[in-house]
């Protein structure tokens, strides 16, 4: 119920997102525009960069005694991805591992300049979305839930 609750947000948000970049077009000159289906390609990365993070916080939580420690965690390890992923530009050993970070598999610019729909990105962060949900409900199932 959870997952099905965060994911129907996502789309909510994402599709506010979508109405308040058609709104902003307006303002803007016809050949400043970007077309609407790179933005749509582009929404789509975000979406199932949703996925990832929340699947990464679904599994948290069912590690964790603490909502606190869940969304801590979830945060604390966002924030190493946005250093890492800044880091990489300067240093070398974190662009080698930048295959580990989530942040490598959105990047907006590319769609917005060529139009090409990052499939082989959207595959990964589906998979690390699907392995961390799928590993949180198994220790979820597996877990003995007390209440306080």
């Amino acid at each position: 119920n959870e997952t099905v609750v965060w994911m129907m947000s996502g789309l909510v948000l994402l599709t506010a997102a979508f109405f308040g970049h058609s709104l902003g077009n307006v303002f803007i000159e016809p050949e400043g525009r970007v077309v609407v289906t790179r933005v749509v390609i582009i929404l789509g990365n975000l979406y199932v960069l949703y996925a990832c993070v929340g699947a990464f916080a679904c599994f948290l939580s069912t590690r964790s005694n603490s909502r606190g420690r869940a969304v801590g965690g979830t945060v604390g390890m966002l924030l190493v991805f946005f250093l890492w992923n800044f880091l990489g530009q300067y240093w070398g050993p974190a662009e080698d591992f930048a295959f580990l970070n989530i942040f490598t598999y959105y990047k907006p610019m590319p769609i917005l300049s060529d139009g090409v729909v990052p499939w082989r990105d959207m595959v990964v962060l589906s998979i690390v979305a699907g392995v961390f949900w799928g590993l949180g409900g198994i220790h979820f199932d597996r877990r003995d839930i007390s209440t306080l």
